[in-house]
C-alpha cells in the first residue's frame, strides 16, 4: 500500500503533463532532425529561409532536435507529449529526491509547483525541459556531495557532455554549480574552526579542477567555442526584447505576483530553518535561491528553472502542517486521490483528442488551407518576394517546403561579421514600423493578429495590393 501511495504524486504530475505540442517552432527542429536522418551530418547551412542564407548557425538544441524527430517518425504528436510528460516527471522525481521530500511534503508542494510550472510544460516537448531535468541531476549531485556522498560531483563532467549538445542553457547549469560550490566553501568555513585553512584549500583546489573540467568536456561539441559564442549572443542583444519568453514578467501579473509568492515562501522557508538550527547545513542552496531570485523578473524563461531549487528551503514549512503520524496515511491518500481524480478530469479532452497539425494549428492560429491556396494557384514565383509572419516559419518549414518563410524562430539573434540583422529588418514590416508597400515583397501571407494585416488591407483599398485569399487566421496579398 505504501509503495503504490508513493507512486501516486508522479502519477498525478505525468497525467497532468500530457498537452498537446504547439511550440512554434517544433517544424525546423523536426527539419534539422530528418536532414541529420537522412545526410548523417548536422545541418549548417540556412536552407530553410530566404533571409541570411549564407549564414553558418551553431544549433545549440542540436542533439534535441534528433530526439524530437526520432519520436515524432515513430509515434507522432502522442510521442512529442508522452516523451514531455516523462520528463517533466522524471525532473519532479530529481528535485524531489534532491530535497529529500516526502510523500507528505509532496501531495503539498507538487499542485503549488505545477501551477509554477504551467507556462513551460503546456508547450509540451522541447530542449528547454531537457534543460531543467539536466539542473536537477546536478543539482541532486550537489545535494549528495553536503550529505557526505563527494565522489558523486565527480559526476557532473559526465553530465555536462551530454547537456552541452542537448540545449545551450547548460551555461545557467555552470552558474548555479559556481554558487553552489562558493556556498560549500562558506559552509565549511563556519563549521570547521580548527582545520578551516587547509580544508578550504583542499575544497577550492577539488572545485577549481571540476569546473575546468567541465568547461573543457563542454566544448566536446560538433561547433566547438562557437557554442558559447551562440549562448553569448542572448545578453544584451536589442532584438531580445521582441521576443515573449526573453521579456521579464510584466509588473503585477499573474507571473509577477506568483514569483513574489515564491520569494515570500522561501524567505519563510529559511526563517523557519534558522529557528531550527539548521541555517548552515542549506547555506548553499540559499545562496542560490538569493542569488537567482531576481533573474525571472529580468528574463521570465528563467523562472522555470529557478522553481525546481526553491524545493529544499520550503520543506520546514510542509513540517509545520505535518498531521498526527496516525492520521498522516489517510489523509495523503485522501487528498492524492482527489487531486487524480480532478487531474483526469481536466486532461480528459486532451487524452480523447487526435493530436495532429490541424490541432497544431487551431491552437497557433496557423492555416493550412491558406498554404495550400499559395500552392494551387502557383502564387508564389520568387521566394524572395514572399513575406509570412515570424510565428509561422516553422510550420511552413516542415509542412510546406515549398514556401520559404523570410525568417523563422531560429533567427532573432543571428548576425552576420557585417553585423546585418536579419530579425532587424523583418520585424519592423511586420510590425508596420515599416510600410511593407515600400519593400520588395510582392505576396503576403499575414495573420489579422499583426499590423501588416491592417496595413495591407488598407493598401488594398487604395487598389495597391489586391486581397486573393482570407479565413479565420490569416490573409493572402499580392501587390498589383
Amino acid at each position: 500500500m505504501n509503495k503504490l501511495l508513493s507512486f501516486l504524486p508522479f502519477l498525478i504530475v505525468f497525467i497532468a503533463s500530457i498537452y498537446i505540442p504547439y511550440d512554434s517552432d517544433l517544424g525546423w527542429h523536426l527539419k534539422y532532425g530528418e536532414y541529420f536522418f537522412q545526410n548523417g551530418k548536422i545541418l549548417r547551412d540556412n536552407t530553410f529561409s530566404t533571409m541570411m542564407p549564407d549564414f553558418k548557425w551553431a544549433n545549440h538544441a542540436w542533439g534535441t532536435d534528433l530526439i524530437t524527430y526520432a519520436v515524432y517518425s515513430f509515434a507522432g504528436f502522442w510521442g512529442l507529449s508522452l516523451l514531455a510528460a516523462g520528463v517533466i516527471t522524471l525532473t519532479f522525481f530529481i528535485f524531489s529526491k534532491a530535497a529529500k521530500l516526502d510523500i507528505w511534503d509532496q501531495s503539498l508542494l507538487f499542485p503549488l509547483f505545477f501551477v509554477l510550472e504551467d507556462a513551460i510544460n503546456k508547450i509540451s516537448f522541447r530542449a528547454q525541459l531537457l534543460s531543467i531535468l539536466f539542473l536537477g541531476i546536478e543539482y541532486y549531485i550537489l545535494c549528495e556531495y553536503i550529505r557526505g556522498n563527494v565522489k558523486k560531483i565527480w559526476l557532473l563532467p559526465v553530465l555536462f557532455i551530454f547537456w552541452a549538445n542537448l540545449h545551450g542553457q547548460f551555461s545557467l547549469g555552470l552558474i548555479v554549480l559556481v554558487i553552489f560550490c562558493f556556498g560549500i566553501i562558506v559552509k565549511n568555513f563556519f563549521e570547521n574552526y580548527e582545520n578551516r585553512l587547509q580544508i578550504l584549500s583542499q575544497l577550492s583546489k577539488s572545485f577549481i579542477i571540476i569546473l575546468i573540467s567541465i568547461f573543457i568536456v563542454t566544448l566536446i561539441n560538433p561547433f566547438g567555442f562557437a557554442l558559447y559564442g551562440d549562448i553569448f549572443t542572448h545578453f544584451n542583444n536589442p532584438w531580445q526584447k521582441y521576443v515573449l519568453e526573453w521579456l521579464p514578467f510584466l509588473e503585477l501579473s499573474s507571473f509577477w505576483w506568483r514569483h513574489i509568492l515564491v520569494g515570500v515562501l522561501a524567505f519563510f522557508g529559511m526563517f523557519s530553518l534558522f529557528f531550527m538550527g539548521k541555517i548552515r547545513s542549506f547555506i548553499p542552496q540559499i545562496l542560490v535561491i538569493v542569488s537567482l531570485y531576481v533573474t525571472p523578473l529580468l528574463v521570465r524563461r528563467f523562472a522555470w528553472s529557478y522553481y525546481y531549487l526553491v524545493f529544499p528551503i520550503l520543506k520546514p514549512l510542509t513540517e509545520i502542517l505535518k498531521p498526527p503520524k496516525k492520521y498522516l496515511s489517510k489523509i495523503v491518500t485522501i487528498i492524492l486521490l482527489i487531486t487524480l481524480l480532478g487531474v483526469i478530469n481536466i486532461k480528459l479532452p486532451i487524452l480523447t483528442s487526435s493530436m495532429d497539425w490541424k490541432l497544431f494549428c487551431e491552437i497557433n492560429a496557423c492555416s493550412i488551407k491558406g498554404a495550400q491556396f499559395l500552392l494551387d494557384h502557383k502564387l508564389i514565383k520568387d521566394n524572395d518576394n514572399f513575406f509570412t509572419i515570424y510565428n509561422w516559419g516553422g510550420f511552413l518549414i516542415w509542412n510546406f517546403p515549398e514556401i520559404k518563410p523570410p525568417i523563422d524562430g531560429r533567427m532573432h539573434l543571428w548576425q552576420d561579421e557585417r553585423g546585418y540583422s536579419a530579425f532587424a529588418e523583418f520585424y519592423p514590416i511586420e510590425q508596420d514600423w515599416v510600410n511593407i508597400d515600400k519593400t520588395k515583397y510582392n505576396i503576403a501571407f499575414v495573420s489579422p493578429t499583426k499590423p501588416v494585416y491592417y496595413r495591407l488591407l488598407k493598401l488594398s483599398k487604395e487598389k495597391k495590393w489586391r486581397q486573393v485569399y482570407e479565413d479565420d487566421v490569416s490573409g493572402i496579398f499580392v501587390r498589383k
